[in-house]
């Protein structure tokens, strides 16, 4: 009886993972400031002290644990095997891209939530925060 040839495992490329996490954080922000401009909702302005609280704490522990996860990462070196190195990195970078995406998403639904300009900053950071770690800077510098 033959056996199977040996197949490689499929994996997906951690760009293309990057940029389907940075794409949906990028196109639900307009999407979700669009829908609360046609849909009518209830504000409770009672409620935005609470959810900037609430945005605040959630940008401080992120930003600890993204810190955390970022200095576990070191540089590809010169002449260094591309595969091996995303082997030993490649969770603290999902890591770091789910929690800017996650900030993105939390940030926007706060905004449609309360309708607070500064939720779209918690928007604008979780996008700054994927921009920064794509794969290519990820792999240069610490």
């Amino acid at each position: 009886m033959a056996t199977p040839p040996n197949v490689p495992e499929l994996q997906a490329s951690p760009r293309i993972l990057h940029t389907a996490l940075f794409a949906g954080a990028l196109f639900m922000a307009p999407l979700v400031v669009a829908l609360r401009l046609v849909v009518h909702i209830i504000d409770l302005p009672e409620a935005i002290t609470g959810i900037r609280i609430a945005a605040l704490a959630i940008m401080i522990a992120q930003s600890v644990v993204v810190r955390t996860r970022r200095d576990r990462i070191a540089p590809m070196p010169p002449g260094g095997d591309e595969d091996a190195w995303w082997n030993a990195h490649l969770p603290s970078a999902l890591v770091i891209w789910a929690l800017g995406e996650s900030v993105a998403v939390i940030g926007s639904a706060f905004f449609f939530l309360t309708g607070d300009l500064l939720m779209l900053f918690m928007v604008a950071g979780g996008l700054l925060l994927l921009f920064l770690a794509r794969p290519g800077r990820l792999m240069e510098s610490s």
